[in-house]
Order: structure tokens, then C-alpha cells, then sequence
């Protein structure tokens, strides 16, 4: 038989009150509920029942993230795509091949080759593309991810200073993940971790300023509540 939960959070005396209609004999027995303080929502999920019938708040310093896996909360999102003018290149180009085809093989041949053609240099740019995102956990870059508990300074950099990172100052043990063509600024993200074989990511961006910021609070958020990793807080 389940007992009766003392929750902690503004609906207790709401569950007490059920909990005195159903607690004791009652057909619909009450779920015990975990309340788990969060600066941005109050979640409630079921959870195992203490001996001593009290139920515990979880709050986000003991919410761990897991290595290989994306936060929940996302702070910062940008898509690097291509600009305007190499689509447009690109959808020239196509033309002029299928004109080409079309002139020499007829309809049908000018048809397959822009389909081809066309298909192809989308896909070649939609491949070259990158994807940025901060979350409460980690830093990722395309697939790469970064754990917001390993990020040292940040450092956003404008055309000038970027084109030194990627030249005169350039370390070959960095992880780049550079798109000059989308945007000449970048962001220096310097990595903690000592088992990291890279220094430092150098990263492509649009919004320097901003991607920096985001990633700043995130680890300042991170080790202000306590966040370890599973593996690390053993």
C-alpha cells in the first residue's frame, strides 16, 4: 500500500488534501511525485518513495548531464549556410549545362543533367553547412560537442583578428570548423579538459558577440549549480 507523500512545493497542500481521500483504502492510491526545482519550469515525475515517507527536491545542481548527449534547455542556435550569391552561382551554372544538353541531346537530356546537376551542388552546399547550438550542457559545432564544464576563456573575434587565428597564430592540434564564405568572424573557444587532444575550437560564425555570451553564461550556469558529469561524480 502506498502511503501518503509529504511533497515540498506550492501544490502540498493540494496533494495532502487527496492524499487524505485516497490514501487509506481508497481506490485510486496517490502516485508519489518528485518535484525537481528548475529556473525555468517545475517539473513532476514519478519517483521512488524515501523510508521515511519524505518526499526529496532535486534541484539543478544535482541534475547531471550525460556525456554524448545534448542539453535540454538551448540558449543559442545558428545555421551557416551559404549566402545568396554562391546559389545563385550555383543555379547559373546548373543552366548553362542543361542548356548544353538540351542543345545537343535534346529535351530529355537537358531535363536529367540539370536534375543532376542541380541536385548534386544542393546537396555538396547543404553538406558544407553548420550547425551551432548552446545548451545547458555542452557547446556543439555540426556533430562535435563540447561540455560546458570544460570551456575556458571565450573570445569572439572580428574579421581582422580571425584571419590572424586562422594564419599567423594558426595551431594545428586546434579544432576548426571554419566557413569563410558564410562569414569572415569566428569564436575562440578554449577547452579545459586536459584529455582533449585540441587546445582550443575555432569556430565560424555570424554573431560573434552573441555565441560567445551564450556560451559563457552556460558555463558560468554550470558551475555555479554544481554540474558534474555520471562518470566524474564517483
Amino acid at each position: 500500500q502506498v502511503q501518503p507523500a509529504r511533497v515540498v512545493g506550492p501544490t502540498s497542500e493540494a496533494v495532502r488534501e487527496m492524499a487524505g481521500k485516497h490514501g487509506s483504502g481508497g481506490r485510486c492510491p496517490i502516485v508519489p511525485v518528485q518535484i525537481v526545482a528548475h529556473p525555468w519550469t517545475l517539473l513532476a515525475r514519478p519517483a521512488a518513495f524515501p523510508a521515511d515517507g519524505a518526499m526529496p527536491v532535486v534541484g539543478p545542481s544535482s541534475m547531471a548531464c550525460v556525456e554524448g548527449q545534448d542539453g535540454t534547455h538551448r540558449s543559442y542556435h545558428e545555421r551557416l549556410m551559404a549566402p545568396w550569391w554562391i546559389w545563385l552561382l550555383a543555379a547559373v551554372f546548373t543552366l548553362s549545362v542543361a542548356v548544353a544538353y538540351d542543345f545537343a541531346l535534346g529535351l530529355a537530356a537537358g531535363a536529367l543533367a540539370a536534375t543532376l546537376v542541380g541536385g548534386g551542388l544542393a546537396a555538396l552546399l547543404l553538406a558544407t553547412s553548420s550547425t551551432l547550438s548552446v545548451d545547458d550542457c555542452v557547446v556543439r559545432v555540426g556533430r562535435a560537442r563540447l561540455p560546458v564544464r570544460f570551456v575556458g576563456a571565450v573570445e569572439p573575434l572580428d574579421k581582422d583578428a580571425s584571419a590572424r587565428a586562422r594564419t599567423r597564430d594558426f595551431n594545428p592540434s586546434a579544432h576548426l570548423v571554419l566557413r569563410t564564405w558564410a562569414s569572415s568572424r569566428s569564436v575562440r573557444i578554449d577547452v579545459s579538459d586536459p584529455r582533449d587532444p585540441h587546445p582550443y575550437w575555432l569556430v565560424s560564425t555570424r554573431h560573434p558577440e552573441r555565441f560567445a555570451a551564450a556560451i559563457r553564461s552556460a558555463a558560468h550556469t554550470a558551475i555555479g549549480s554544481g554540474q558534474v558529469l555520471p562518470e566524474q561524480a564517483g
